[in-house]
C-alpha cells in the first residue's frame, strides 16, 4: 500500500500520541522543525498500519565519522511489530553504524548486532 503522509500528519499523530518520554514536552514547532531537519539528513522514519494509518515514527542524527545514529525518540502504537520494522530499515540505511540512545538520563551505546538479532528474532 503505498501513503502519503505529509510532516504535519506525523507531527498531529505525535502529538496525539505522545506518551512516557517520547517527544515529552516537545512544542508542535519544535516538533515539526526537528522532523523536517531529519527528513533532509535521511534520519527520520514513520510507519504505517494496513488501513494506511500512521503508527509510528522514529528520529535522529547521523555522525558520519563515527557512524552512528543516534535516536532521539521513537513513538510507535502498532506494537512490537513496528519497532522491528524500523531495526530492520535501518540496517538496510545505516549497514555498520552503531545505535545509541538516551535511556534513564545516560547515553546508552547498544551493541548493534546483538540488539539487531535480539528484535529480529521476535518477528
Amino acid at each position: 500500500m503505498t501513503t502519503n503522509h505529509t510532516l504535519a500528519d506525523v507531527v498531529e499523530y505525535i502529538m496525539a500520541n505522545r506518551r512516557g518520554k517520547a517527544f515529552y514536552k516537545w512544542t508542535r514547532s519544535e516538533i515539526t522543525l526537528t522532523l523536517a531537519e531529519a527528513v533532509n539528513e535521511g534520519t527520520f522514519l514513520y510507519s504505517v498500519d494496513d488501513r494506511g494509518n500512521i503508527n509510528g515514527c522514529v528520529h535522529g542524527t547521523r555522525f558520519v565519522k563515527d557512524n552512528v545514529l543516534f535516536v532521539h525518540n521513537i513513538l510507535t502504537t502498532g506494537g512490537t511489530v513496528v519497532l522491528i520494522n524500523f531495526i530492520k530499515r535501518f540496517r538496510e540505511l545505516f549497514f555498520g553504524y552503531r545505535l545509541e540512545a538516551t535511556r534513564r538520563g545516560r547515553t546508552k551505546i547498544y551493541n548493534t548486532d546483538k540488539f539487531v538479532s535480539k528484535f529480529l528474532t521476535l518477528n
